[in-house]
C-alpha cells in the first residue's frame, strides 16, 4: 500500500487519470449488469413458476449469463467489435451511432461509464490507497447498478441489496 501512496503523490496525474480510466472501465461492466441480470432474473423466476407448476419449459436453454453472449447490436443483433467496445471512447468516435447499422446508442451507456470514473476519482480523494478505497469503489458501484436498474425497471434485485 506505501508504495500507491508514494505513486499518488509522485506522479498524481498518470495516479488521478489511471484511476478515471480504471472506473470508466469498470463502468463499462456495470453497464453490462443493468442490462443483463433483469434479464437473467426473469428468466430465472419464469423457470421457477414453470417448475412449480410442473409444466415444460419451451425456452430453449442458449447461454445467457454475465460473460456470454458476447456484446451485441440491440438493434440488428450484429456482434459489436472490439475496437466499438472501448469505454467512452467508441461512443465519441461512433458519433453515438451502431457501426453495424447506424441506429442510435443508448446514452445510459457513456453516462454510467463517466459516472463511475468520476465515482472512483472522488471516493479516491476522500479514502487514501488501500483496502477502505477498494471497498469505497464496490459500494459506489453497487448503488450506482441498483440506481440505473432501478430507474429502467423499478426493481432492485435481492441479488444486489
Amino acid at each position: 500500500m506505501t508504495l500507491l501512496v508514494a505513486f499518488s503523490s509522485t506522479y498524481p496525474i498518470i495516479w488521478w487519470f489511471g484511476l478515471g480510466a480504471t472506473g470508466a472501465i469498470v463502468g463499462s461492466f456495470l453497464n453490462v449488469v443493468i442490462c443483463r441480470l433483469p434479464v437473467m432474473l426473469e428468466k430465472h423466476w419464469q423457470r421457477e413458476a414453470l417448475l412449480q407448476l410442473s409444466l415444460p419449459s419451451s425456452e430453449p436453454t442458449a447461454r445467457f449469463n454475465l460473460v456470454l453472449p458476447h456484446s451485441r447490436c440491440p438493434y440488428c443483433h450484429t456482434p459489436v467489435a472490439a475496437r466499438d467496445n472501448i469505454p467512452l471512447l467508441s461512443f465519441l468516435l461512433l458519433k453515438g451511432k451502431a457501426r453495424c447499422c447506424g441506429a442510435p446508442i443508448s446514452a445510459q451507456y457513456p453516462l454510467v461509464e463517466a459516472a463511475t470514473a468520476a465515482l472512483f476519482v472522488l471516493t479516491a480523494r476522500v479514502f487514501p490507497p488501500g483496502l477502505a478505497l477498494c471497498g469505497a469503489w464496490v459500494f459506489v458501484s453497487f448503488l450506482l447498478i441498483l440506481a440505473v436498474i432501478d430507474y429502467h425497471r423499478q426493481l432492485l434485485p435481492d441479488v444486489l441489496t
